[in-house]
C-alpha cells in the first residue's frame, strides 16, 4: 500500500497546484498589503473542485486499503504461516462481525458432524463477500464510514481531534459542494465556502491520518523470518518435518549399527 499512499499524495499536491495555489498566493501578498484580500466568489469554484476531488481520492484510498486489509489477513490464514496476535483478532473480527459466527454441534449420534475447520472455511467465504460488498458500496470518508470499513477488520479507527475535524470538514463540504450552490444569487451563503488556506489544511490532516492508518495494518512474520530461523510454515509441514527426520534418524542408526565390528 506504500505505492497507493505516495500515488494519493502525489495527486493531492497537483490539486493543490491547479486549484489552490494562486489563490494561497494572492492571499499572502494581501497579508503583505500588496493588494487586496481575495473574495470569496473569486476562490469559492476552485475551492469546491479541490475538497470534492480530495475526498473522492482519500475516499477510494480507504477503500482500497480495507480490501488489502481484508485480503492480506485472509491470505496470512491460508498460507500456513504463524499469525500474530493483531492478525488472529482481525481474523475472529471478520467473522463474527455480523454475528452469524456459532460453530454448530451436531446432536444427531448418526449424524456425521461437520469439522470445524470446514465450518470456520466457509464462514470466512461467507465473510469475506460480505465484507467485499461493504467496501464496494462504500460512499463516504467520515468517521463513521470508515469504522464501518474497518472495524469488522479488527482494526481500530480513533483519529486524534486534528485528523477528525478534517475528516468530517471535507466530508461535509463535499457534500455541499457537489450537490449545491454555496452562494445565492443574491448573494446570501447557503454554506460558507472554505477557504483555500483552510482547505489545503485539511487535506493535508488527512494524507496524515492515511499514512498513520496504513502502518495500523496487522502483519505477520514474513516467510523468509520464519525459514531463517528455522521453523516450519505449518502444522502440516512440521508433522512432514518429523517424519522425514524420524526416517533420517533410523537411517543414521542403521547405518552406524552395520559400521559396529563384529
Amino acid at each position: 500500500m506504500k505505492e497507493n499512499l505516495a500515488e494519493l499524495k502525489q495527486y493531492v499536491e497537483e490539486l493543490r497546484i491547479k486549484y489552490l495555489d494562486c489563490h494561497i498566493k494572492a492571499q499572502e501578498s494581501a497579508d503583505r498589503g500588496e493588494q487586496d484580500a481575495p473574495s470569496a466568489e473569486s476562490y469559492d469554484l476552485d475551492v469546491r473542485a479541490y475538497c470534492v476531488f480530495v475526498h473522492a481520492a482519500i475516499e477510494q484510498f480507504f477503500e482500497e486499503l480495507a480490501d488489502y486489509a481484508l485480503e492480506s489477513i485472509l491470505n496470512q490464514w491460508t498460507s500456513g504461516l504463524p499469525m500474530s496476535r493483531a492478525s488472529v483478532v482481525s481474523l475472529i473480527s471478520i467473522i463474527s462481525h455480523d454475528g452469524i459466527a456459532k460453530l454448530p454441534i451436531e446432536d444427531d449420534e448418526k449424524s456425521s458432524q461437520i469439522k470445524p475447520l470446514h465450518y470456520i472455511s466457509d464462514l470466512i467465504a461467507t465473510s469475506k463477500a460480505k465484507l467485499k460488498r461493504k467496501v464496494q458500496d462504500n460512499h463516504g470518508a467520515s468517521l463513521k464510514y470508515l469504522r464501518a470499513l474497518f472495524s469488522p477488520l479488527g482494526i481500530s479507527i480513533d483519529p486524534d481531534p486534528s485528523a477528525e475535524s478534517a475528516l468530517s470538514r471535507l466530508a461535509s463540504s463535499r457534500g455541499a459542494f457537489a450537490h449545491r450552490r454555496t452562494m445565492s444569487r443574491a448573494g446570501h451563503y447557503v454554506y460558507k465556502p472554505i477557504s483555500p488556506g483552510d482547505a489545503l489544511i485539511a487535506a493535508t490532516d488527512c494524507l496524515l491520518f492515511c499514512g498513520e492508518l496504513s502502518g495500523q495494518l496487522p502483519q505477520s512474520p514474513s516467510e523468509d523470518a520464519y525459514k531463517a530461523e528455522g521453523l516450519y510454515l505449518s502444522a502440516y509441514r512440521a508433522n512432514l518435518a518429523r517424519v522425514i527426520k524420524a526416517i533420517s534418524d533410523k537411517k543414521s542408526k542403521t547405518e552406524r549399527v552395520k559400521r559396529l565390528p563384529g
